[in-house]
């Protein structure tokens, strides 16, 4: 069963952040180590009641899927737990997951319910890498990922045939890895050197 620990605004992305209880890497160094333990906090189910006046109130844009790993847990029921989410969300949000797992690793059926997916497991010896992702103005906003293994994909179009994969599918985006050209002081920090413009952007 999917718990949820809890969720919290991040204004500085307009971004309703839901962490999901449980990960399987264990990576050294994370980031939320009170996540990694399965079964914490409430039901999926039961957090959705309480919680989906919050899609009403217009106070966001975006919600992004944080860990935990949604990715670690049963396919069917984290499945039926996006569906959720995308009922209760309003039409122009974008809806984030933040994995360590490769693209490849995450069934089409569930790939394509998102408009954004952070990959790529957290590397304590990797240094802080920094994005960026299309604004709701059009213009290109900065984004921090924990470290530079990480990448940050576009999701634009519904879910190919089952045989079509993402090497050969157009519609997959690896975002450019590096912001030297539009943000030139984005990179060179160290993760615990440098400041996110999320303190949130943890790896998943």
């Amino acid at each position: 069963m999917i718990t949820i620990i809890g969720s919290q605004l991040n204004p500085a992305h307009d971004a309703l952040e839901i962490y999901v209880s449980g990960c399987r890497r264990g990576c050294p160094g994370c980031h939320n180590p009170e996540a990694q333990a399965f079964g914490k906090g409430k039901s999926a189910r039961l957090w959705m009641n309480e919680s989906r006046y919050k899609f009403a109130t217009g106070t966001f844009s975006r919600v992004w899927l944080l860990g935990g790993d949604l990715m670690d847990q049963a396919p069917h029921e984290a499945h039926e737990f996006i569906r959720d989410l995308r009922k209760a969300m309003k039409p122009g949000m974008e809806l984030w997951l933040w994995t360590g797992h490769g693209l490849d690793d995450i069934p089409l059926r569930l790939r394509y319910e998102f408009d954004w997916i952070k990959t790529g497991d957290y590397r304590e010896d990797l240094p802080s890498i920094g994005v960026a992702y299309d604004g709701h103005d059009g213009e290109p906003r900065p984004l921090v990922l924990a470290s530079s293994n990480q990448q940050l994909h576009r999701i634009t179009e519904l879910c190919p045939h089952p045989e079509t994969t993402s090497s050969k599918h157009p519609s997959l985006m690896k975002m450019k890895p590096l912001l030297s050209d539009v943000f030139p002081a984005s990179r060179g920090n160290s993760w615990k050197g440098s400041t996110p413009l999320s303190p949130n952007a943890a790896p998943a």
